[in-house]
């Protein structure tokens, strides 16, 4: 019972003698509520969950360049909060900040450094960052000076208020403690972090004589520690809110206590984590990536789960025209016959390959005397490229446009005979003019 039986040494010592009603009432209030394990819910919804179990992680942000708070021992001050802050299902607009470690919502005037973990107090809501014995007249002045602080970090929606008790003694203890908490307009959650936990007495170490946690009014706290030294340097508790399920899929929005059970989109049924991916380039199962296959990497129209079976290629889709190239441009899954290269001669049909069973025969290829038009120029045993105006031979071929594929094929005419042919030709063409001409 708070105020009542103070414990331990401290400055009320000596003050109420411990009668058997004392003794009593501690032993009576040392049963009740249990220390939360991180993970762990109360009865209103709020979720409690470490730094080093999926909770917010460590991120001590000083605010000593803030507003300090000129608080005596035993002491508080009702401050405006920058935005209308919602716990345990009402709002608010300001806070009480106390020098022994604590925020209330609602007048409370005075909070007693003493407790005892099963009569914490609760008749108004209140976030007990390290609820102890703090004495913030005990300082040195030093720059920054020890104290409490407050500011305000970002901007609107995403503000955070942030109280930081900043190198307080414990009241007779020569070291001193920094922590902090925030409060965040985005999510109305709540997160504790701890800087220097350790003190000369170590028998008040890791807040072995604290309450850490937060209760609504008239309520069982949800309380992470209470006497008890698990807190350490570096550590964070946050303290999520219950939410809302919009879309009525069993899951809330992020941030939520479980980063696998964050809701990415609260607005469709389908959405939420470990829900099916769709073909629509959108993150269905909210594990923070699209599938690649829907993706319209090439700007064609068509993602790879549509059936574009080349997303790096605009020309390649289904319902494409396929071209000669050896690719299966319309994603059938078929390749057309004559683009398929079958005697791997670097040349397909239909790129002009007259025999794909034959590599040695395609465009480009040396003619040989084998009776087979080798280059496909659609001349067997031809010269390529041989004139076409020269004379024929006895076949009505150009000399020279044959190869000599044996001796009995007839050879070029020489010069000589070129000019015997002419002339012989001649001749007779003016016999025949003079024929035609005689009476």
């Amino acid at each position: 019972m708070p105020g009542l039986c103070p414990g331990g040494v401290g400055k009320l010592e000596g003050m109420f003698a411990r009668s058997a009603l004392c003794v009593a009432l501690l032993l009576a209030s040392s049963i009740g509520p249990a220390r939360a394990a991180s993970g762990d819910s109360d009865a209103f919804g709020y979720t409690v969950r470490s730094s080093t179990d999926g909770g917010s992680p460590y991120a001590y942000t000083s605010v000593t360049s803030g507003t300090f708070l000129l608080l005596g021992d035993e002491d508080a001050r009702t401050v405006q909060l920058p935005f209308v802050f919602p716990f345990y299902g009402s709002t608010y607009s300001s806070v009480d900040i106390h020098s022994n470690g604590a925020l209330t919502f609602g007048a409370v005037g005075y909070l007693p450094w003493d407790h005892t973990c099963g009569g914490l107090p609760t008749i108004t809501p209140r976030i007990w960052a390290w609820y102890d014995d703090l004495d913030p007249t005990d300082i040195e002045l030093v720059t920054p000076v020890p104290g409490v602080y407050r500011s305000i970090v970002g901007a609107a929606p995403e503000r955070v208020f942030v109280v930081e008790w900043f190198q307080l003694p414990l009241f007779e203890v020569a070291d001193t403690l920094s922590f902090q908490v925030k409060l965040f307009e985005a999510d109305g959650r709540v997160e504790l972090h701890f800087a220097d936990t350790q003190t000369a007495d170590g028998s008040r170490n890791g807040g072995a004589t604290a309450a850490v946690g937060i209760t609504n009014a008239n309520a069982a706290p949800l309380l992470f520690s209470c006497d008890d030294p698990t807190l350490s340097a570096g550590f964070a508790l946050t303290f999520y809110p219950p939410c809302d399920d919009v879309d009525g899929d069993g899951y809330c929005p992020g941030p939520a206590p479980d980063p696998e059970d964050r809701d990415c989109d609260d607005t469709d049924p389908d959405v939420h984590p470990g829900a099916e991916e769709r073909c629509n380039g959108l993150d269905d199962d909210c594990d923070g990536a699209v599938p690649d296959d829907e993706d319209d990497g090439d700007g064609d129209g068509e993602r790879g789960c549509e059936g574009d079976c080349d997303d790096g290629d605009p020309d390649r889709h289904t319902g494409a025209d396929e071209v000669c190239n050896g690719v299966d441009d319309d994603c059938d899954e078929q390749l057309p016959q004559d683009e398929a290269d079958g005697d791997e001669d670097g040349v397909a049909s239909c790129d002009g390959d007259c025999d794909d069973e034959n590599d040695a025969v395609h465009p480009g290829a040396d003619e040989e005397c084998n009776d087979v038009d080798d280059d496909c120029d659609g001349g067997v045993d031809d010269v390529p490229e041989c004139d076409p105006t020269l004379p024929p031979d006895p076949d009505g071929v150009p000399y020279g446009c044959l190869l000599r594929c044996s001796a009995e094929a007839p050879a070029a005419p020489s010069g000589a005979a070129w000019a015997i042919a002419f002339a012989a030709l001649f001749a007779r063409r003016r016999r025949r003019f003079r024929a035609d001409r005689a009476p």
